[in-house]
């Protein structure tokens, strides 16, 4: 077993590689490096309720350079969002005790009631409904995003970024038959 939780290095490391990527030496010849990462990784909030997927999709933000945190249903959001400052949640939409639309409710309520005019958190759904109603439901509630299960790293990734970029019409949904467009908010 692969312990890919609570490391400075993250995930990728432990896996490891067959180059001297591992062992933290740049690879890349000059002419194709990376364009240079945040000095702040993300911090997400990964509610998900089903341990396997949550295991799953925290591999994912650890592989991807997200600094995240995950609870089992909603009321456990509700507890946590207001104490760490989260970028993005990402929701699963049935949770025990209280459900991701729920959840989404309550949130946008406490940050119309504030003075903030930027507490505003994106909000992304997760979920195996992929139907353009249950977007529909998702955005009703105050939701910025929605990726259906499964997805790819790639999509998750994309839709994260459009929504730290603050353009949530450019968060990434997929359809049923696993076709990447955007979430457009009404």
């Amino acid at each position: 077993i692969i312990d890919l939780h609570n490391t400075s290095n993250g995930a990728m490391q432990r896996i490891g590689k067959r180059s001297g990527a591992a062992n933290g030496e740049d690879t890349q010849p000059d002419a194709k490096k990376k364009k240079p990462e945040r000095t702040k990784k993300p911090l997400i909030l990964l509610a998900e309720d089903k341990p396997d997927n949550r295991e799953l999709i925290m591999v994912m933000l650890e592989r991807s350079g997200y600094k995240a945190m995950a609870v089992e249903n909603g009321e456990k959001v509700l507890e946590i969002y207001e104490k760490h400052p989260f970028d993005v949640i990402l929701m699963d939409l049935n949770m025990p005790v209280l459900d991701g639309l729920e959840v989404t409710r309550r949130i946008r309520e406490k940050e119309q009631e504030s003075e903030d005019e930027n507490l505003r958190i994106p909000i992304v759904a997760i979920t195996g409904k992929a139907r353009p109603e249950d977007r529909d439901i998702c955005r009703a509630a105050g939701m910025d995003g929605h990726i259906a299960k499964p997805f790819r790293i790639k999509e998750l990734v994309d839709t994260i970024e459009n929504a730290l970029l603050n353009k949530p019409d450019q968060v990434q949904t997929t359809d049923e038959d696993g076709k990447t467009r955007p979430f457009r908010i009404l």
